[in-house]
């Protein structure tokens, strides 16, 4: 363990080898958030559905909340400046973020090649074994001495 030079001073605890982690959130911040994820959504349907300048008087009247403020703002800069940006973070937050699809595919789009010896059962992998092996032996003359087959190796 380290005694203060990394750790700062705190030495970690035994049989916690990760840590004390993230604590938990309470149930009130995460009932909140769901209750303001609601309302967010209901918000930007609301702004989405109204023009420019029904956005803007809305924004204007003293009874709008911080919160309407904060999304409206942002949406009548959208419309105004032209942003994509801003208009996919509301779509991405209300309606969803498109599915990222992934394809796995072999060379050019074809399928993907497995080895011969996967497809291989155990007597045509034996004698693929033995005539690789008796290649190898004809290629090196200068060596001597039998090479073990596959059967021979299973076996010891």
């Amino acid at each position: 363990m380290a005694y203060g030079r990394k750790t700062g001073g705190r030495d970690f605890k035994k049989g916690n080898p990760g840590g004390p982690g993230q604590p938990k959130l309470p149930e009130e911040v995460k009932i909140i958030r769901q209750l303001n994820k609601a309302e967010f959504e209901s918000l930007t349907a609301k702004f989405l559905n109204m023009n420019q300048e029904q956005l803007i008087e809305h924004l204007k009247r003293p009874e709008t909340t911080a919160f309407e403020l904060m999304i409206g703002t942002i949406m009548a800069k959208a419309i105004k400046e032209g942003d994509e940006k801003r208009l996919d973070f509301f779509m991405n937050r209300v309606v969803g973020k498109p599915p990222v699809l992934h394809e796995v595919s072999g060379r050019d789009g074809g399928p993907i090649r497995i080895s011969p010896e996967e497809a291989m059962t155990e007597d045509e992998l034996d004698a693929r074994v033995k005539l690789l092996l008796d290649k190898a032996n004809a290629e090196s003359p200068g060596k001597t001495g039998a090479r073990p087959t596959r059967k021979a190796a299973k076996d010891s």
